[in-house]
């Protein structure tokens, strides 16, 4: 089931995402496909796919206190990196904002945050 709900085409889009997250190193691409087959082994269904993309990979080298400053900033600024160029920064910090006061744990603050990332991320 896992298979249908996660395309190739979608698993693709993810590696070249944590391709361009790593730092730039010999064999960056077979590392980062590595890295997402890991992530799609361990997940069971499309949701707990991207939890896993956020949690371990969109916020691998900050803060481990989400609920700081330099964590949410770092989020915006991955959120940036996806949207579309006509988005108002504005509204990027007004979407975090409201995801953060909606979160009640880090893990839903990551899902609910992979899904807008992932979302963006598709449409590029």
């Amino acid at each position: 089931m896992k298979g249908e709900l996660i395309s190739q085409e979608l698993r693709g889009k993810v590696t070249v995402k944590i391709q361009d997250m790593l730092p730039h190193a010999k064999e960056t691409e077979k590392f980062a496909r590595a890295i997402e087959n890991q992530i799609y082994e361990r997940s069971r269904t499309k949701e707990e796919y991207f939890d896993l993309v956020a949690s371990n990979i969109c916020y691998r080298d900050i803060s481990q206190d989400w609920q700081s400053h330099t964590f949410r900033q770092n989020v915006v600024d991955k959120l940036k990196s996806v949207l579309p160029p006509k988005n108002e920064l504005t509204n990027i910090i007004l979407t975090e904002s409201y995801i953060f006061s909606k979160a009640r744990s880090k893990h839903e603050y990551l899902s609910m945050i992979s899904k807008v990332y992932m979302y963006f991320a598709q449409q590029q």
